[in-house]
């Protein structure tokens, strides 16, 4: 049989909407995180407690594929697809009451649907943004044929 989860627990459930607070996440939040881990010094304070599903828990915070830092529940700091030795693709301050939008203002928060942007989800344009061609070792330039197709 399950335990039944903690009063905290509930709470941080309950003031969250059950809903997992990772941007552009629906999914049902399962566990509550500490964003600052109390082995680090974090305290159970609910300003240090965020609701995440189990995916973004698990393999996403405790594996290091995404950072969240701030205050919950109403100025959180996320920095998704972290990778070693460079910067996150995603770098996001998300508003309490921003919560649920779909477009991002440059990593200031996120205001409604930016139909213009060809890429809405991504908050902060950077070196590693460029788009790199899979095959740089091709020219872009017609073959013997004089078409284009390689």
């Amino acid at each position: 049989m399950l335990a039944e989860r903690s009063t905290l627990q509930k709470k941080i459930l309950a003031r969250d909407r059950g809903l997992c607070h990772v941007p552009y996440c629906s999914r049902a939040a399962v566990h509550v995180h500490h964003i600052v881990f109390r082995s680090a010094g974090g305290s159970d304070d609910p300003s240090n407690l965020v609701s995440l599903c189990a995916t973004h828990h698990l393999r996403g915070v405790h594996m290091g594929r995404l950072r969240v830092s701030g205050t919950a529940p109403d100025r959180l700091h996320w920095e998704l697809g972290v990778r070693a030795g460079a910067a996150p693709l995603v770098d996001l301050v998300v508003p309490a009451a921003a919560r649920g939008s779909c477009s991002t203002d440059r990593g200031r928060g996120l205001r409604g649907p930016d139909p213009a942007s060809p890429r809405p989800w991504r908050a902060r344009a950077g070196p590693d943004d460029r788009q790199r061609d899979p095959h740089p070792e091709r020219d872009a330039q017609p073959d013997t044929d004089g078409d284009w197709t390689g």
